[in-house]
Parts: C-alpha cells; sequence; structure tokens
C-alpha cells in the first residue's frame, strides 16, 4: 500500500517481512527470550519490531505489525484476529492492540489501513 504510487522511493525505505521467529531474531534483532516470554504476536515484539527496523533502516519512523490473521493459530487470549501494530520515531514509540473480524485476507488488510491511520497521528 505505501509503495503503489510512483515516487514513493522518496519516503519509503525499507520493508522487511519478518513471518518467523528466526527472521525476527536474525534481521530485526529481537532477542529469542524476548520472543518466548511475550509470544511472536504481542506488544512487546511489537514495538521491537517497530524500534529496531527505524533504526536499521536510519529513518525517522518505522512500523511494526505482528499479528494472527488466521484461519488457525489463535489461542484463548489471543485469538484469530488479534492484531499488534506498533509506530516508533526518535522521540515516541506507541503500540496498540486490535482484534479485527473476517478471513485471512480481511484481517490483513485492516491490519494494514490501520497502520495508515495510525501514521497519519506521528
Amino acid at each position: 500500500m505505501l509503495t503503489q504510487l510512483p515516487g514513493s522511493s522518496k519516503y519509503f525505505i525499507l520493508g522487511v517481512t519478518s513471518y518467523s521467529n528466526t527472521a525476527k531474531k536474525n534481521i530485526l534483532k529481537i532477542p529469542a527470550k524476548v520472543i518466548s516470554r511475550n509470544g511472536a504476536v504481542s506488544k512487546k515484539v511489537a514495538t521491537l519490531m517497530a524500534e529496531n527496523v527505524r533504526k536499521i533502516a536510519g529513518t525517522d519512523i518505522g512500523v511494526g505489525i505482528t499479528g494472527i490473521a488466521g484461519p488457525s493459530g489463535g489461542l484463548t487470549q489471543k485469538p484469530v484476529g488479534t492484531v499488534f501494530i506498533a509506530l516508533s520515531t526518535r522521540n515516541t514509540t506507541i503500540c496498540k492492540k486490535f482484534i479485527f473480524k473476517g478471513s485471512r485476507t480481511a484481517i490483513r488488510e485492516q491490519s494494514a489501513l490501520k497502520a495508515l491511520q495510525l501514521l497519519k497521528t506521528v
């Protein structure tokens, strides 16, 4: 969504899809202990994703999204549709939890749109 317009290279520097825990550890430098203590889908992991991608890219803003889009993988405390979205700037980091409904595609789209809405607030 961020790069569909021509000229987006003026504002979009780096995108990382760290789908696996290994990628979160190796690319985004999320400590294994943080993932094992909090789960990959957690406020702490989303926050570190946003902060670390911002530092790695050397940008003003970093975004981290982690969630359970389904159709399986949900738990009682983290059902399908649970998504954490974090935004990090040099001065502050925020993270919000959402429970989206719908298909896997719908949950992914809602997550991306909510992240874009949150970007308007920084």
